[in-house]
C-alpha cells in the first residue's frame, strides 16, 4: 500500500481510497488502469459517488478523474486530482467517463445523497 493513501471504511459503500496529505488540482496520484487493461488494486478503491454530506459542493462532486488517453509512454490511465483535495478525504471518481473496457455503474442505481 502507498504512503500516501491509506484504504478505510467508506461513508459511500464498503471500503474507500483516502488521501493522507493535501492534493493540489491537475496532480497525478495514482495508476488506475495498467496497460493491459486490468484496474490495479488502488484504483479499485475508488468510489463512484460522491459523500453523503450534501452541505458543500466538495461533497457532491467527484473529486478526482481518470486520464482520458493513456500515458504515451507506459500505455498506463492515470487518476487525477480534479480539484484541491483535503487531507483524509475520500477519492471519488465518476465511472461514466471510464474507457469502454471498465463496466459502467447501472443506469438505475443512484448516489445516496441522505
Amino acid at each position: 500500500m502507498s504512503p500516501d493513501f491509506v484504504i478505510g471504511e467508506s461513508q459511500i459503500q464498503g471500503l474507500g481510497l483516502f488521501t493522507k496529505r493535501p492534493r493540489a488540482k491537475g496532480e497525478r496520484l495514482f495508476v488506475a488502469i495498467y496497460s493491459n487493461q486490468t484496474v490495479t488494486p488502488i484504483g479499485s478503491k475508488i468510489n463512484h459517488c460522491p459523500g453523503k454530506n450534501v452541505n458543500t459542493v466538495q461533497s457532491i462532486l467527484p473529486n478526482t478523474y481518470l486520464s482520458a488517453t493513456p500515458d504515451k509512454t507506459t500505455g498506463e490511465w492515470w487518476i487525477i486530482a480534479l480539484r484541491n483535495i483535503d487531507v483524509g478525504e475520500e477519492l471519488t471518481a465518476d465511472y461514466n467517463g471510464t474507457p469502454d473496457f471498465i463496466k459502467k455503474p447501472d443506469p438505475e442505481w443512484q448516489c445516496p445523497m441522505k
